[in-house]
């Protein structure tokens, strides 16, 4: 099981849920206003959290001993993606595994406030605050660390990409980080402009529909995804985690990320509802097109074992674009409030698990 009810943690541990929720107030109360302390509470968060997650035990996320065996031995031996092998076998020419950790974390976080930043949201302190505290964040900074890379790198070069039309194929550089982003790069070729806010409606209430849906019925597409296995492709690959019969978390967890996975899709939906100008906004509309397609993907496959990891793939493109909305379109200070509050409880839940609670913190080994 992926996470469950943890009892103890360590200081470090407890320091960090301090920390974080100490950030989320101060993100609240400067919330809306571009000044200098926005862009102090902005660096702090990420310098927080790239220290604290970066620098963890080599035992801390169950991949994480993985990356540090092959980063000893110089990435000799593994068949990386070209652009991760090339940056892990730079770094391991100067620094230790500790060091690599921590600055995969930071390269995570730091396209995120750059992406942020082209969008013009005031308040960037509050997409990285989403972003580690809920459950896929954390995972992909501590333990999916290429797939994070990638999606995060993945959604800056759509953000550019949105920004500046010329630049539509640029999306696809992130595949060359992990394979999984070539869906998103795929989907910025679509190019639809008119009544955009409304395909993305129905394509989210598709999305919605399905992912409760196949939580009551029982597909049987083993025998069927059984056939295409055997390769290294994308299908085959896909297709073994279809196969996958193992129960690797438990129904209140599989919940938990479908509950992240509406959540952060309701500012949009509020921003449609009650502001006229959202409707003009094409780049946002492209963003969630985006996000929105990749959620239904996740969707569509909610009924395997793998599922969350497919969850990841819209992730950082949704937490932006609620951040960015609830800034931009949503006047309701209740509405945002409560978006805090749903922030509150579910990394209350992130924070509380003993998957989190293993980890060691602020974990330094220097050592080559």
């Amino acid at each position: 099981m992926l996470i469950d009810t943890g009892v103890f943690m360590s200081l470090a541990n407890i320091l960090y849920v301090i920390v974080f929720y100490i950030l989320l107030c101060l993100s609240l109360l400067n919330y809306d206003k571009r000044n200098i302390f926005s862009l102090y509470l902005t660096f702090t968060t990420l310098l927080i959290a790239s220290l604290f997650l970066g620098f963890r035990s080599f035992d801390s996320g169950k991949d994480t001993m993985g990356y540090v065996k092959y980063y000893a031995e110089g990435f000799n031996n593994f068949d990386f993606e070209i652009g991760y092998y090339y940056i892990s076998k730079l770094l391991s020419l100067f620094f230790s595994p500790s060091v690599y950790l921590f600055t995969i974390a930071f390269l995570s976080l730091i396209m995120l406030v750059i992406a942020s930043a082209i969008w013009r949201i005031k308040n960037i302190s509050l997409v990285l605050i989403v972003y580690i505290g809920l459950l896929p964040g954390l995972d992909m900074l501590t333990n999916t660390i290429r797939n994070g890379l990638a999606l995060n790198l993945s959604t800056l070069l759509v953000t550019l990409s949105i920004h500046k039309t010329n630049f539509k194929f640029l999306p696809f550089l992130s595949v060359s980080i992990h394979g999984s982003t070539l869906l998103t790069a795929a989907l910025r070729l679509v190019t639809i402009k008119r009544d955009l806010y409304r395909i993305n409606l129905w394509l989210l209430g598709i999305a919605v529909f399905a992912l409760f849906l196949f939580s009551y019925i029982n597909l049987d597409v083993q025998k069927l995804a059984s056939a295409y296995n055997r390769g290294d492709d994308i299908i085959s690959k896909l297709a073994r985690y279809i196969i996958l019969d193992k129960n690797l978390l438990a129904e209140s967890v599989k919940n938990y990320f479908k509950i992240i996975a509406v959540a952060i899709t309701l500012p949009y939906i509020f921003g449609i509802v009650y502001s006229k100008e959202i409707k003009l906004d094409i780049r946002l509309h492209m963003l969630m097109f985006i996000g929105v397609s990749l959620l239904l993907f996740y969707s569509l496959l909610s009924f395997i074992e793998y599922a969350f990891r497919f969850m990841y793939l819209s992730y950082p493109i949704l937490v932006i674009s609620a951040v960015y909305c609830i800034e931009k379109y949503i006047r309701s200070e209740i509405i945002i409030i409560i978006f805090y509050f749903i922030i509150v409880l579910l990394a209350g839940v992130t924070y509380s698990t003993s998957t989190f609670s293993s980890y060691k913190l602020l974990f330094l080994n220097f050592a080559q």
